[in-house]
């Protein structure tokens, strides 16, 4: 896959202020101030500026001014446009879309979190909870039993699979060792909350 991405420059404001003469022609009202912002972008989507330049153009003569070949006159109108180089908001979009992209993620993520503690507090038999394990394969294990202190009896699935996504491949009845497992209810809290538990369903 190919990712699109550079610098480009585009042209944040520009006005023809009245009265400006020219140094080198001479003419007057011919002068047109233009600010240039160079941006970093991915997707050609701007994430933040790294320069920021004016220009003094004539439209009579053609010449392009630069600050240190400024008049007297063109310097006096320039301190306070300087003055305003603040880059506008969409030259940060980018940045703006991870931000709101990074907030939606976490606010998923902790819902997700939330469901399957909620669904870990009202465990009933027969309930399958997906996890991931120290080796970062997938498996399962199923609720066969609840003991008199609220502990939680489980069978693990033999076999494990190396994405989540295939995960369903394992979701079978047959697939369950015989040997049982005691767990606290608060030690699968703590793995849903930690992100060990993916999802607790029948």
């Amino acid at each position: 896959m190919i990712i699109p991405y550079g610098v480009f420059s585009s042209v944040s404001s520009s006005n023809r202020p009245k009265g400006l003469t020219c140094d080198s022609c001479g003419q007057n009202g011919q002068i047109v101030v233009e600010k240039h912002i160079v941006s970093v972008h991915v997707f050609y989507v701007p994430l933040f500026p790294i320069k920021i330049s004016d220009e003094f153009n004539c439209l009579n003569c053609n010449e392009s001014v630069s600050y240190q070949e400024m008049g007297p006159q063109l310097r006096k109108y320039y301190k306070p446009f300087k003055s305003n180089q603040f880059p506008r908001f969409w030259h940060f979009s980018g940045v703006l879309m991870l931000v709101l992209v990074g907030i939606w993620w976490g606010c998923n993520r902790y819902s997700n979190r939330r469901i399957n503690v909620d669904r870990l507090e009202r465990l009933s038999i027969g309930r399958i909870i997906e996890y991931q394990s120290d080796n970062s394969s997938y498996s399962s294990m199923k609720v066969c039993g609840i003991s008199r202190d609220s502990s939680i009896l489980l069978v693990h699935n033999s076999f494990e699979v190396a994405s989540y996504s295939e995960i369903n491949r394992i979701l079978f009845s047959s697939y369950y060792s015989t040997d049982t497992l005691e767990m606290k209810p608060k030690v699968l809290i703590d793995m849903a909350w930690n992100g060990e538990i993916k999802s607790v369903h029948w």
